[in-house]
């Protein structure tokens, strides 16, 4: 039987934006199909959307099982790009009844983003955050607010399976989280359900994928959500407006989850901060181990239980907890987590661990055919890029660029001898501890590099084998699961 066709058009090129969302359908044997990266822009050169939009319009009329599309690449070229363009309202609404209109032939689910308001403006935001320009902070935020609204409008008449409008980096009290309050007003006065206002942005797509997995297997997973630290889940991360709590909440619901219940599919472990979220730069490898046996006590039993256990691990911003994940590799097959991830913002690494989540589950039941060995990929993708090279090797290649009157926002230059020592120091001081731990499976990293000419993201190529005897580890078929 021919794979399912889901056409994903992504907020930009980065690895966590298309390349994990994409390996994630694939690895739920979905025939995921991304326009070329040329079209989508880099960090300085917007997505020509003339193009994308071609791309799309023929891919959609050879048929599809849904679109998965990001509205700031399809009406502005991008995320970078539509926080910078000076498109009117009026310029931009061709593209959004446009996307309506597809809307209308394909189940869609669309992402959309309130512009974010930077705690330290680069170059990759408007200039009137360094101008000082109120009315173009003004003219740009209302075109947005309105383009917002238009696809909120669309959603509520059902021509839009689900609308995922994420709130990029904010705080509370900011311009950002007063586009959000307008915006609830109309979703709450329309009664949409197929509406979800949300903190977040990178991982919006990865959210939508799963919500699309579970609509079209007809069986949400039930999910348990277990917190290092209940007592402090009403602080507030690092680049957003909201407590821990309601960020968590509302990523598990708009995946279409199912919280609690007998008999739990997901156990969803979020590692949180106990006090004020740090930058994983700043850590200083302190692990509390009372509170950790308490809560592994906890995963054990659940992956004795054939639970789908996923760590959302988000003590620090910006990477993993090197403690935390150097414990858990000390045990077999990571203590028999099977999601996780620990990158960016909180709302970045639990959308995305909801997403592997679900995937897990739905091959673990079988509800979907796909490969255990693209999800396997995925998975230690996640582990060398959010705690190997952000965590660990990240950091030393900051200060090698210093040494060396280079930048770590602009490789310039030094982009090649950064890429070879990135590749060296991976295979070298991280891969052997995947390995062991992962002894059943083969990881090789053939490359890695920085598309966006800066240290912040990763490029990863990887290949990895399955012994026989541990082929079902995720689909909970393993005789020797621990």
């Amino acid at each position: 039987m021919a794979a399912r066709v889901l056409l994903f058009v992504p907020v930009d090129d980065r690895p966590v934006t298309m390349e994990m969302v994409a390996d994630l359908g694939r690895a739920a044997g979905v025939d995921v199909r991304v326009p070329d990266r040329p079209m989508l822009g880099d960090r300085f050169r917007a997505g020509d959307a003339d193009q994308v939009w071609t791309w799309l319009e023929r891919e959609a009329a050879g048929g599809a099982a849904a679109l998965i599309a990001s509205a700031e690449m399809l009406c502005f070229g991008g995320l970078v790009a539509s926080r910078k363009s000076q498109a009117t309202f009026e310029e931009a609404m061709p593209r959004v009844r446009q996307l309506a209109a597809l809307g209308s032939r394909i189940p869609a689910y669309v992402s959309a983003v309130i512009p974010r308001t930077p705690s330290e403006p680069t170059d990759e935001d408007a200039l009137y955050w360094t101008t000082g320009d109120t009315d173009a902070m003004r003219r740009h935020r209302s075109r947005h607010r309105q383009v917002n609204a238009e696809l909120l409008s669309a959603a509520a008449r059902g021509v839009f399976r689900y609308l995922l409008v994420g709130q990029d980096d904010t705080a509370p009290g900011s311009p950002s989280q007063a586009d959000r309050e307008a915006l609830q007003e109309q979703a709450r006065g329309a009664a949409a359900s197929n509406v979800l206002l949300t903190s977040g942005t990178d991982e919006l797509n990865a959210r939508l994928l799963a919500r699309w997995l579970n609509d079209l297997t007809g069986a949400a997973p039930s999910v348990r959500i277990l917190y290092t630290y209940p007592e402090t889940i009403e602080n507030i991360p690092r680049y957003e407006a909201f407590p821990l709590r309601q960020t968590v909440d509302e990523h598990v619901r708009s995946a279409g989850y199912r919280v609690g219940g007998d008999d739990t599919d997901v156990l969803l472990w979020v590692h949180n901060f106990s006090g004020t979220q740090r930058e994983a730069v700043h850590q200083t490898g302190d692990l509390d181990a009372a509170r950790i046996d308490a809560v592994m006590r906890t995963v054990r039993e659940a992956v004795r239980q054939q639970q789908v256990v996923a760590l959302a691990d988000v003590r620090f911003a910006n990477g993993a907890d090197r403690a935390l994940v150097a414990r858990l590799l000390d045990e077999p097959r990571f203590g028999g987590i099977a999601a996780y991830a620990g990158w960016n913002t909180c709302s970045n690494s639990v959308g995305a661990v909801i997403a592997y989540a679900t995937v897990a589950h739905h091959l673990r039941t079988r509800a979907l055919a796909g490969s255990e060995r693209i999800y396997r990929r995925a998975l230690f993708a996640r582990l060398i890029d959010d705690w190997g090279y952000q965590s660990i090797v990240r950091a030393q290649l900051a200060r090698w660029l210093d040494e060396h009157d280079g930048n770590s926002a602009d490789l310039g230059g030094h982009a090649a001898a950064v890429e070879a020592m990135a590749l060296e120091k991976l295979r070298g001081e991280i891969l052997p501890a995947l390995r062991r731990s992962f002894r059943d499976e083969s990881a090789t990293l053939r490359r890695a590099a920085f598309p966006w000419r800066r240290l912040f993201e990763i490029h990863l190529e990887l290949d990895v084998e399955i012994s026989r005897d541990q082929s079902g580890w995720i689909t909970g078929q393993s005789s020797s699961i621990p």
